[in-house]
């Protein structure tokens, strides 16, 4: 009886903790703010890192898009699995005048092959770009990996 309710205890816990995002709600995101100036860098309270015309993230909300989009950001590359995704991000970004790029990395993808893809995406955009994934691993594995200049 006693490993029952240990079981279900860690059970619970891990899908407190589990990374996969829903459509998030702006209204529960803390800090809030956009700050691009100096670090700590955030859109809509979104934690972002800066490299150039690159802004590197988690998953953003609409929120955190509009910032983006506000701060002159001219598309949205998405590194999620199809799996991932629990919300119409392409429509968000599209409505709001951005091109959006899904290139998803992980899983059986050839990471090789999608990171050459993401470099082509951000070589050929002129302005501020979006890349992001669900926590930013995948988007600091593909900077590290990264055959752009200066990146």
């Amino acid at each position: 009886m006693r490993w029952i309710l240990v079981a279900t205890l860690a059970a619970a816990l891990l899908a407190c903790g589990s990374s996969e995002s829903q459509a998030p709600d702006a209204a529960t995101e803390a800090p809030t703010g956009t700050s691009l100036e100096q670090p700590p860098y955030r859109l809509a309270g979104l934690a972002i890192e800066r490299s150039g015309n690159l802004y590197l993230a988690g998953q953003p909300d609409r929120a955190a898009l509009e910032a983006a989009r506000d701060a002159g950001v001219v598309a949205v590359v998405n590194l999620r699995r199809s799996v991932e995704m629990t919300w119409d991000e392409a429509s968000a970004v599209e409505q709001l005048g951005l091109a959006y790029y899904h290139v998803p990395v992980g899983g059986s993808n050839d990471r090789s092959a999608a990171f050459a893809e993401v470099d082509r995406i951000v070589a050929e955009l002129e302005g501020p770009v979006l890349v992001h994934c669900a926590s930013g691993g995948r988007v600091r594995l593909w900077l590290a990996q990264s055959s752009l200049p200066g990146s």
